[in-house]
């Protein structure tokens, strides 16, 4: 078998075998899933053809640059020879597409496109054979691609989703040397020699609608039987961007869900069904919202049989309620909201486009739509889900205690008797592991549980035989008795995150004024982003709680303010790769810049252990940590390997510790110098 490849050297020959120039190819392309729903952006006035592929067997050749794709039978469905592009479009026309782009719209598709593709981060690869030949099989996130050994070509592309699977690939594949002109012809013709039967065309708003609704035709099913007279029916709105914004949760006529709902009130006549009068107590939510003469809003809660959702009233109410209108999917998740979700069977999903509206049997990660740049989006909006709340399968206990070493972590105990020490992924609760026993403790801490969304509690060193936990404005001093002590912190640093302790005594300080925003366009992207510029201001925090500011520094809009640490009695300032270190006043004393491996770029400096602490990273999702002497940058440990280690603790000369979401990893330093290190098992009475 060939030698195991590096990470690097794996992505470069994948690179390279799927880029334009890659190696001739010629196989057997088996689909085994039919695509999604199509989905598809254009530009305004850009010619656009969609070949849809079904699941089946198709012939594909591929040579510098150019690609035939045809049925088994050889019917030519895709033909680019270098000079012209032949499609055939869903109606049998022979459609010209030279001047324009092809969308071919199948289930993996990147295995035909010869882009360049990438694995996105790094996957477990092992050694495999595939039609008698070496290949490498990266696996990750659900997911599986082949790459011939050899060529580098992608020879498989699978995905695993949570509502299904999906797989595409070539058997019988041939590498050759050389492929000839007579493999690029329309039906044996040359493409020069062929009639068309019109050119592509650009997809304007009358063809945007007329693709969504032949998709719409493909997909809709008869309607089901009306539900029992007795049974509570609740008919929910899903607006599409709530749809987007909550990652495409996936619906199935029969199955049970848990919604957020938010109630807005019609006096508008029902034309689909979604209109409904409801009886339910209305109480006032805790949500801290102001109600003026500006909005004129209270915002509620409404309990009905079985649902609850939040209402913005128009005019202030309390007690029992009769309201007349619809109920809409909230985008909020269980962190954002003080709802309880409401659980019910869904008896009937409906895509609606306009006027038009049709029923389907799931909803999955894709709707049919079309984006035209610059012309508009048409397409499914709002999904429509009717739930049966009599029939809904029984609620399942949450696992919610899940520790995780995300925000940080501690190591107690030493070598011989580690202890592990995480926050919470939700609850404000700091685990303690036995590492030797698995045996896993709770410390809970004094706060709210909806004080933060997420990771309240944020191990951030060892403290004596505990560990320190920064939870939403408050530093907690765990010990491993289970007491907890509060350290005491002025008030007025909760205006001043990233604050440091002087080392002479006192606090400095960090504020960052906007002077101006605005919308960034990239050229050619779909999107903008928000940019700002400023200034940052540094300063001392005084006895009396006033803050006596000390210097003024200019921030770009593509730059972020600087953070301020403290290493080995040095305060300085760290901002992309610059080190500047300041003396009483804050004033420069002088600068250093930290040094990036080929490829890497820095993420995020931290002060850990009297030293300063470089994460950084690569585009295909190599990491490493950095462990610098705060005064030279020398690097006194690197880690890297398997995982993205996130944070690190270093013991000794001989010992450190490093940890990400999911793995611990003990490092120990050699006689001759070397690092060396092994996974540590990670057991907990949560669960992650």
């Amino acid at each position: 078998m060939t030698t195991m490849p590096t990470w690097s050297d794996l992505v470069d020959l994948v690179k390279h075998g799927n880029s334009l120039d890659g190696p001739p190819v010629r196989a057997t392309l088996r689909l085994h899933n039919d695509p999604g729903s199509l989905d598809l952006t254009v530009q305004a006035e850009e010619p656009a053809e969609v070949l849809r592929l079904p699941a089946g067997d198709y012939r594909f050749v591929w040579a510098d640059g150019r690609r035939s794709l045809a049925r088994l039978d050889g019917t030519p469905l895709l033909l680019e020879d270098g000079r012209r592009t032949l499609v055939l479009a869903e109606d049998g026309a022979v459609v010209d597409a030279t001047d324009g782009r092809v969308d071919v719209h199948c289930v993996e598709s990147a295995l035909i496109t010869r882009r360049q593709y990438v694995p996105d981060r790094r996957g477990d690869v092992r050694p495999v054979e595939r039609d008698g030949r070496e290949s490498w099989s990266i696996t990750g996130n659900r997911s599986e691609c082949i790459v011939d050994a050899e060529t580098g070509v992608l020879v498989s592309l699978s995905a695993m989703w949570r509502d299904g699977g999906e797989c595409a690939e070539f058997i019988d594949v041939d590498f050759p040397g050389r492929i000839g002109d007579e493999e690029f012809r329309w039906a044996g013709e040359p493409a020069d020699s062929i009639l068309v039967d019109r050119l592509a065309r650009p997809i304007d708003e009358t063809r945007a609608r007329a693709i969504v609704a032949g998709e719409l035709d493909r997909i809709a099913v008869p309607y089901p039987p009306a539900a029992p007279a007795d049974h509570r029916i609740l008919p929910v709105t899903v607006a599409w961007w709530v749809y987007m914004d909550l990652n495409r949760p996936a619906y199935d006529v029969g199955s049970t869900v848990d919604m957020f709902l938010w109630f807005e009130e019609i006096d508008a006549g029902d034309t689909d069904g979604t209109v409904v009068t409801v009886d339910a107590y209305a109480e006032e939510t805790t949500v801290e919202r102001p109600v003026g003469l500006t909005n004129g809003r209270w915002s509620m809660i409404l309990r009905g049989d079985g649902w609850s959702a939040l209402w913005e009233a128009p005019r202030p109410v309390l007690g029992q309620v009769r309201l007349t209108g619809r109920f809409h999917q909230s985008s909020d998740r269980a962190a954002e909201t003080p709802l309880t979700p409401t659980r019910g069977r869904v008896t009937r999903l409906r895509y609606r486009s306009g006027y038009t509206t049709v029923d389907v049997p799931a909803v999955r990660r894709s709707v049919p739509k079309v984006w035209i740049q610059g012309g508009g989006q048409f397409g499914v909006d709002p999904i429509l889900v009717t739930l049966d709340l009599d029939t809904a399968t029984p609620p399942e206990p949450a696992q919610l205690e899940r520790p995780t070493a995300l925000q940080g972590f501690a190591v107690t105990g030493g070598v011989d008797a580690p202890v592990l020490w995480r926050g919470d992924l939700r609850l404000p609760i700091v685990w303690r592991t036995d590492m030797a026993s698995g045996e896993s403790t709770a410390v809970a801490l004094p706060l709210r549980i909806d004080a933060a969304p997420m990771y309240i509690a944020r191990v951030r060193g060892r403290a004596g035989d505990g560990c320190r936990v920064d939870a939403v404005g408050h530093t907690f001093l765990v010990g491993d008795d289970g007491s907890i002590v509060e350290e005491e912190r002025p008030a007025v640093l909760e205006d001043f995150p990233g604050a440091v302790r002087h080392p002479h005594g006192g606090w400095v300080v960090s504020r960052y004024d906007v002077e101006d925003s605005w919308t960034h366009m990239v050229q050619g992207g779909m999107y903008g982003f928000p940019v700002d510029r400023g200034v940052q201001r540094l300063g001392h925090l005084t006895d009396d709680g006033t803050v006596e500011w000390k210097r003024e520094l200019p921030v770009g809009p593509f730059d972020s303010p600087a953070a301020l640490h403290v290493a080995r009695d040095m305060l300085m300032t760290w901002q992309g790769t610059t080190v500047s270190y300041l003396d009483d006043e804050l004033q420069e004393i002088r600068t250093a810049h930290i040094e990036s491996a080929d490829g890497y770029q820095i993420h995020h400096v931290t002060a850990s252990d009297g030293c300063l602490l470089v994460k950084s990273e690569t585009y295909d999702g190599k990491s490493e940590l950095r462990r610098l002497d705060p005064e030279t940058l020398e690097v006194l440990l690197l880690v890297g390997g398997p995982g993205r280690p996130r944070h690190l603790q270093v013991d000794d000369a001989t010992t450190a510790w490093s940890a990400d979401r999911t793995s611990l990893r003990l490092h120990t330093r050699r006689a001759d110098g070397e690092w060396t290190s092994r996974e540590i098992e990670l057991q907990h009475a949560g669960g992650e």
